[in-house]
């Protein structure tokens, strides 16, 4: 009975203090996955085929500060000089991809639907 409620105990313990939650995720034209991970201090961006990502970064929270504006809600995670917005409320959903205000990709959700939680 006690080695039962140790491990028990171990297996609670083991667990993170804030579970992951998908903040924003949608399938684009081309059959990708874009989401964006609430990893609880967090944010992890991932964009390709499930199981098999082109791009995996993270920013800490404190670098991620979402916007609204008046016809739209977004939220801009950067990686190596690169901005990824991710536009997760209005007419298009998906993600502006910029650097030195350069637009380089724009990538829709299919059918301009997501699944979408709180940032």
């Amino acid at each position: 009975m006690k080695k039962s409620i140790f491990a028990v105990l171990v297996l609670i313990l083991a667990q993170p203090a804030l579970a992951e939650h998908t903040a924003f995720s949608c399938v684009t034209n081309s059959g990708k996955t874009l989401a964006v991970v609430d990893g609880g201090s967090h944010y992890r961006y991932s964009y390709g085929f499930p199981g098999k990502p082109d791009l995996v970064f993270t920013n800490s929270k404190r670098q991620v500060q979402p916007m609204c504006g008046k016809y739209e809600c977004g939220v801009t995670l950067t990686h190596k000089g690169v901005d990824y917005n991710i536009a997760y409320w209005g007419e298009d959903l998906g993600v502006t991809v910029t650097k030195g205000g350069k637009t380089l990709a724009n990538v829709a959700c299919r059918n301009n639907r997501a699944q979408i939680a709180n940032f």
